[in-house]
């Protein structure tokens, strides 16, 4: 699906074969300094903004395997200290830090993963990961609670703004990138929740790796005084994990491959045979076990999203809920596939796992519902 180009700067270019698309000068890193609090992103008057394109980057190939190969980049970044001692600029004084960034393709994925290890010695600062899209779109999406939200890159007039001013930096859960209808660019991730797509030419998806401080500020609004953190300065070793999904059309077509990032399969040795069974096991006898191709729970369709499967907090019972993330009402249905677990009947369920109606069987294990656009479903199958 992709082919990826590392350049001595530590930056790749990505080119999609599907789309027949080019996104040059991938992942790099942008420093800025931190003026603010714990609440609330502040950058300083005479702020200076360090980036990582102008370092020489060490590239060193780690794994290639007929599954996945994996580049390593390492390059250091010289920051500021610190602020000065009046919170209006940065200290002349620099640190380094390091940063070791693995770019993985793997067999059939259609997304580059990377994982970023940070050494930061550096205090009052943000440090971002960028990722240029230059698509010409007016708004940005994000997953939201049980939503996909949509919002306009540009911001207002701030003048029109006595108190607080909207701020370019925006929550996400998943994942978050931009799409003009034709082609999109997406970046998921694993726990980092602060995103912005920049309001450029570029339009780059910036993705907040650290935000460090060292209080939250009081004042007679909070009644409180203002409380010092130092620990919020983030030094030491911090290691992220996030994904580059290019692919046409909407954000509706980067979602699954940014869920299959975020939530991988898990292996589980059941049990562990002894050195010499081992000798002896009849590979050919657990394909007879075991098929090829397994679903403990399927549904349909693919705008449906499945984001529980748990035991009912009081009943021998199995909970599903899901979410259908499109805005349009859909028909579909949730399958506990038999061979797993027989079900004697189910029933549609309130988020207190309170039964509201029965739920019919089109087939064996596989209930059908009609769920509106953003809407939740629940069904609880009780096994026979």
């Amino acid at each position: 699906f992709l082919k990826v180009s590392i350049q001595q700067n530590g930056t790749f270019d990505l080119y999609d074969k599907r789309t027949d698309r080019l996104y040059p000068a991938q992942h790099f890193f942008e420093d800025s300094g931190e003026a603010g609090e714990g609440f609330t992103r502040m950058a300083p008057r005479m702020d200076r903004v360090v980036y990582s394109v102008g370092n020489h980057a060490k590239i060193s190939l780690i794994e290639n395997t007929s599954l996945k190969a994996t580049f390593q980049i390492d390059l250091e970044m010289e920051l500021p200290e610190s602020l000065t001692n009046d919170r209006q600029g940065r200290s002349d004084s620099l640190v380094a830090c390091s940063i070791s960034s693995r770019i993985t393709l793997t067999q059939g994925a259609p997304r580059v993963d990377i994982q970023t290890k940070i050494v930061n010695r550096a205090k009052d600062h943000r440090l971002r990961v960028l990722f240029p899209s230059m698509i010409n779109d007016s708004h940005s999406f994000a997953e939201s609670p049980f939503d996909v939200v949509q919002r306009e890159i540009a911001l207002p007039d701030l003048n029109e703004f006595s108190g607080e001013k909207p701020s370019p930096e925006h929550p996400q859960l998943t994942f978050a990138g931009i799409s003009d209808g034709r082609i999109g660019l997406t970046i998921a991730n694993c726990g980092l929740y602060e995103y912005e797509v920049t309001d450029d030419s570029e339009h780059s998806i910036a993705v907040t790796l650290l935000r460090c401080l060292d209080r939250i500020i009081g004042g007679p609004i909070y009644e409180c005084e203002d409380l010092f953190i130092p620990e919020a300065q983030c030094l030491g070793e911090y290691v992220f994990n996030y994904s580059v999904v290019p692919h046409a059309g909407t954000w509706r077509e980067s979602y699954r491959p940014s869920y299959e990032f975020r939530f991988p399969m898990k292996a589980i040795v059941e049990r562990e045979l002894e050195e010499e069974s081992l000798r002896d096991f009849d590979r050919t006898s657990i394909t007879k076990i075991l098929p090829s191709e397994e679903s403990f729970i399927s549904i349909e369709p693919d705008s449906m999203v499945i984001t529980a499967v748990k035991k009912h907090e009081s009943r021998n019972s199995i909970i599903v809920r899901a979410v259908n993330l499109g805005g349009e009402n859909v028909k579909g249905g949730i399958k506990l596939d038999p061979k797993v677990k027989k079900t004697s009947e189910a029933y549609f369920v309130n988020l207190n796992e309170e039964r509201e109606a029965t739920a019919e069987f089109i087939e064996e294990g596989r209930v059908g519902f009609t769920v509106p656009g953003k809407g939740l479903v629940s069904v609880e199958f009780v096994c026979a």
